[in-house]
């Protein structure tokens, strides 16, 4: 994240470190705790981290919110267009089955007519295919 300062605990993890490593520094006691002002500035880090994560945890929560609000309002309106929609189905299939019947009655009545009109069809198919 750049542009954002340095954290104060960020600057003596280096120093800490070196601590470790076994050269002994004002910062730190004989004992190997720390003092009061490194141990201020890491509180002062976890309280401003604290502070953002709940400011980021409430914006979820308020898009959560909004969320299902809408969901549950567009919820019917999506429960009737897939009614309307599966209703449609129904409809066409009924007309498509009643078509096939009714060229399967025109093809026995009449084959040599029912040829003629298919090829003239189809020939209408290709042009248009070709426009």
């Amino acid at each position: 994240m750049s542009g954002e300062k340095e954290s104060p605990t960020a600057s003596s993890h280096s120093e800490a470190s070196a601590e470790s490593s076994g050269s002994s520094s004002s910062g730190s006691s004989s004992d190997g705790w720390m003092d009061e002002s490194r141990l201020s500035a890491i509180l002062h880090d976890q309280r401003e981290m604290l502070g953002k994560l709940e400011k980021a945890n409430e914006t979820l929560e308020t898009c959560n919110i909004l969320s299902f609000q809408r969901l549950e309002a567009y919820t019917p309106d999506f429960k009737n267009h897939v009614k309307l929609l599966v209703d449609m189905k129904k409809d066409l299939d009924s007309v498509y089955k009643r078509l096939r019947i009714v060229q399967t009655k025109v093809a026995r009545l009449y084959p040599a007519n029912y040829a003629d009109a298919v090829s003239k069809a189809e020939m209408n198919e290709e042009e248009e295919a070709e426009d």
